[in-house]
């Protein structure tokens, strides 16, 4: 979004059984690369004595950024350290 100078990453990743969640691991704007990484990783969150689910599990997130002084050129997201996409902005331009 242009306007608001904000980017929105919206995506799912995969957990071995139903205890499995995701965070975000970090967000960081490299300037020299004009770059925006996000990373989102899964785990396990579970006490000791719960039972999970032997099943695989699709973890849906949402990161919303807001920047000052425009969008960043690129932005890369990674699941688990492994780049998954990497898009550019898509704005429109009207004369």
């Amino acid at each position: 979004d242009a306007d608001a100078r904000t980017v929105t990453v919206e995506g799912s990743l995969s957990g071995r059984n139903s205890c499995y969640t995701a965070e975000l691991e970090s967000a960081e704007y490299d300037a020299v690369e004009d770059v925006f990484d996000v990373n989102v990783r899964s785990f396990e969150d579970r006490d000791e004595d719960e039972m999970c689910a032997s099943v695989i599990t699709e973890i849906e997130y949402r990161v919303v950024a807001s920047f000052d002084g425009g969008l960043p050129g690129r932005t890369r997201v990674r699941h688990n350290a492994e780049t998954v996409a990497e898009a550019v902005p898509d704005i429109d331009t009207e004369d």
